[in-house]
């Protein structure tokens, strides 16, 4: 063997041992990380999209439909937070099983409150709706939103710098007195002010990235702003500015993790439809069966708290209905997206 030829091997074989051990997608097309948002009560569990349950993906065969008693159990969640979005905010707090006084989340101040618990916001150059990025060019078209590269933008938004000049894991920063470290915690939204749009691409949060940390950061040492919500939420105001109250969709691509899948398997059959499909496919009404129980799923309630702790912005803005269709990506296996329409009441 030559010198050339050993070096051409050693290349290849370097680079595949370097490869992200969470998927090979771009880092703008990292699964997302599904949040429960379950701040005070509703007994909802997170879902990790990638290390979470044994149907991470929309496969050969597809995840099985839920069971009759997790059907019943998210649509009577759905149905709580229906009320709570109908409700103003003293009856959305009530709502509540600590029985609060406001459903207001306590951040409602962005950018200050992302800088304060050391949230670091970047852009990404490359943002594209068709198939050889996100897959979604013909779905959003049939919504009626451009897919003009001019009128989207996609955010990172991570906890600490990681490719910063110390190593996450010695990073520090303190908050009232207290120091605390970085988690590493990741987002990407994707965003189109125009057209009143929030794709939710990534979501790794300090919960989450905490545990990969050394020592690994918990508990108390995790930042207090740390809800998929406020975090969207966060994004979504400092992109919109005096736009944010004419958000009208909230898209969650690719879907990965044990329990919405079999939320949306079930959602699908109750239609006649036993597998996922490209758009369109599916549309269900928020106030029925299927539409409560998708937005009681894991990744319905942060869409849902969204609305309901920020009342002071939103009013009666309400979810409508919930499309349901897999993505085109040629970079990314086919999976669900969930686009959940908003409108004034």
């Amino acid at each position: 063997m030559t010198l050339d030829q050993f070096l051409a091997m050693y290349a290849v074989i370097f680079a595949f041992l370097a490869l992200p051990t969470r998927g090979l997608a771009p880092s703008n097309l990292v699964r997302v990380r599904d949040m429960s948002d379950a701040a005070h009560s509703l007994t909802i569990v997170e879902a990790d999209s990638e290390t979470t349950g044994l149907h991470k993906r929309w496969g050969t065969p597809p995840p099985p439909p839920c069971s009759d008693g997790d059907w019943q159990a998210y649509k009577n969640k759905g149905c709580t937070l229906l009320a709570m979005i109908a409700g103003d905010d003293a009856k959305a707090g009530s709502l509540f099983k600590e029985n609060l006084a406001s459903a207001a989340s306590e951040f409602q101040d962005f950018p200050g409150d992302l800088d304060k618990w050391d949230y670091k916001r970047d852009t990404d150059t490359y943002c594209d709706m068709s198939d050889s990025q996100y897959g979604m060019e013909t779905a959003l078209k049939g919504l009626g939103i451009s897919t003009e590269s001019k009128n989207w933008k996609c955010y990172k938004v991570t906890h600490g710098e990681l490719y910063g000049r110390d190593q996450l894991n010695d990073q520090k920063y303190d908050v009232d007195g207290k120091t605390y470290r970085a988690t590493g915690a990741q987002y990407t939204f994707p965003i189109n002010v125009n057209d009143g749009v929030l794709v939710i691409t990534k979501q790794y949060s300090p919960e989450h990235e905490g545990q990969y940390r050394s020592p690994p950061v918990q508990g108390d040492g995790l930042p207090k702003l740390k809800r998929s919500s406020d975090i969207s939420f966060g994004q979504w105001s400092i992109a919109a500015k005096d736009k944010a109250k004419q958000i009208r969709f909230i898209i969650v691509w690719s879907v990965r993790n044990r329990a919405t899948p079999s939320i949306i398997r079930r959602a699908l059959q109750s239609v006649g439809q036993d597998n996922l499909k490209k758009y369109p496919q599916s549309s269900f009404d928020i106030t029925s069966d299927a539409g409560k129980a998708l937005l009681g799923s894991p990744n319905g309630v942060g869409v849902a708290y969204f609305l309901v702790q920020r009342k002071a912005l939103f009013g009666e803005k309400k979810i409508s209905k919930v499309d349901i269709f897999g993505h085109t990506s040629v970079l990314a296996a086919f999976d669900p997206v969930m686009v959940f329409h908003l409108e004034d009441a």
